[in-house]
């Protein structure tokens, strides 16, 4: 998508401009949205490339920054339709002609160094390599000078916690490689300032301040109003979980989920790891005393084939398409969900638990809290710091310090039974966007992509020294 020549054309020849290349390695986005890091890159590469458009039209200075996407394979869709929608903003490389099949010879934990040498040398070292996943920077690099025009982010502080679930080999290596990064590259960035405070004190000689690109939520989380008729809900869901179906099992369909349709739908949204707890959420849920008249069922998703053989030696389910129904254990579990699908799902929902006690940003407790869902998550993690105490009320946003299932019914209960005829509850009812609604009540940060990315570029061309330490002498091409 973009000649060796060109690059080099824009970092020397341009008269008009002084071009930094920042690429983005964006190799744990090939596939799309899979992962939190995946959603990361995608989200933070758009938004750096549209606020980018925006500052070029408004230019005065000489400094430009312009995004080299790059990775070891054909470019992903998203990296085509950001390329055609921002030529003069965006290129992508993979290493040009030959280069893929060379560069499978090597290893690939080597693959990010030769492919900065590389880049070094058609761009006359006007570069910064910006490696969004914990450990995807180029080697060998710390003790010459281009360990100064390395940005490493590192999101995931988890297994530096005290917490069950964590290989002990695994986080010796990552202590290591964290400690590592921290002491011998000046540029770090993380995530929320929960992952900051705590990356900051493992190494005490480090001068340079960790600075934090805040994670954020797609503007489709919450971009629709509350739903208000319980006949409109209870037709979403069904359409719903229609589309996990295949038209052929319709008949069956209809007798598997007529049995919670209509029940108070309580969802856990996260990878299952030891310390996410899942299990304290479906204890507290199958323990709803029926005194309270409540019928809730715990909808369970980004549940592995672990976690469901678990429920597999307690009950045998009802399955449709990718549902399956454990009747006796109130669980619903539904297969890894797209965005779309997600904000959907949030939206016809009564209630998101959350009770990981380890959390490096904790998007979900946050996507579902924007789309007008209440939630009840644990404290003392990077979710405490979405909102300030006190913003939002209690039977909205409740955390909650208790590994106990006693504790957690009555908190559940409480929620799923409050009239929800408060000022709060009124004016989200009413609210064109549930999640500007929040927004607003929280005076604070808008969560978007946008956010983020002005917040690196003013770091990086005004609260850092990294552009002024790009080589401007040129390295020949040889």
């Amino acid at each position: 998508m973009v000649s060796q020549k060109s690059l080099v054309e824009d970092a020397t020849y341009n008269v008009n401009s002084d071009i930094v290349w920042l690429a983005i390695d964006a190799r744990s986005a090939q596939q799309g949205v899979v992962s939190g890091i995946s959603r990361f890159v995608i989200g933070l590469t758009k938004a750096l490339a549209h606020e980018l458009e925006n500052r070029k039209k408004n230019l005065t200075g000489s400094k430009r920054i312009k995004l080299l996407i790059v990775s070891k394979s054909e470019p992903a869709p998203w990296v085509v339709e950001l390329v055609h929608n921002y030529p003069d903003i965006i290129s992508y490389w993979s290493g040009g002609p030959g280069a893929l099949q060379k560069s499978y010879d090597k290893p690939i934990w080597l693959w990010p160094t030769f492919t900065l040498k590389r880049i070094q040398k058609l761009t006359h070292n006007q570069i910064i390599w910006f490696a969004p996943a914990n450990f995807d920077r180029p080697l060998f690099i710390s003790r010459n000078s281009m360990s100064s025009r390395v940005v490493q982010v590192i999101h995931d502080s988890i297994p530096f916690m005290p917490i069950k679930g964590v290989g002990f080999l695994f986080k010796r290596q990552f202590r290591f490689l964290v400690k590592r990064t921290l002491s011998r590259l000046p540029f770090v960035t993380t995530v929320s300032p929960h992952s900051a405070k705590l990356l900051q004190n493992l190494v005490k000689k480090r001068i340079n301040p960790l600075h934090i690109i805040g994670d954020a939520v797609d503007l489709e989380f919450g971009s629709q109003p509350k739903i208000r008729q319980t006949r409109e809900l209870y037709e979403r869901r069904e359409r719903f979980l229609e589309q996990l179906v295949d038209s052929e099992e319709q008949e069956k369909f209809k007798n598997v989920i007529n049995k919670f349709l209509k029940d108070k739908w309580i969802i856990g949204v996260g990878r299952n790891q030891k310390y996410k707890l899942w299990d304290l959420a479906a204890q507290a849920i199958q323990k709803i005393t029926p005194e309270t008249g409540l019928e809730a069922w715990f909808i369970r998703i980004g549940a592995d084939n672990k976690e469901i053989s678990s429920y597999l030696k307690k009950s045998i389910p009802r399955e449709v398409g990718e549902i399956k129904v454990f009747d006796s254990l109130k669980i619903v579990v539904l297969p890894i969900l797209s965005d779309e699908e997600l904000a959907e799902i949030y939206r016809i929902s009564d209630l998101l638990v959350h009770p990981s006690i380890a959390e490096g940003f904790g998007l979900p407790p946050l996507e579902a809290a924007l789309s007008g869902t209440p939630v009840i998550y644990r404290t003392s993690t990077a979710v405490d710091l979405h909102f300030s105490p006190g913003i939002l009320p209690s039977n909205y946003w409740l955390g909650s310090d208790s590994s106990y299932p006693a504790i957690w019914v009555k908190q559940i209960e409480k929620i799923l039974l409050d009239k929800k005829d408060s000022e709060f509850y009124i004016g989200l009812q009413n609210a064109e966007s549930t999640r500007k609604f929040i927004i607003e009540r929280a005076n604070g940060r808008s969560f978007e992509w946008k956010e983020s990315a002005i917040s690196l570029l003013d770091w990086l061309i005004q609260g850092s020294d990294i552009l002024k330490k790009v080589n401007k002498k040129s390295i020949t091409t040889g």
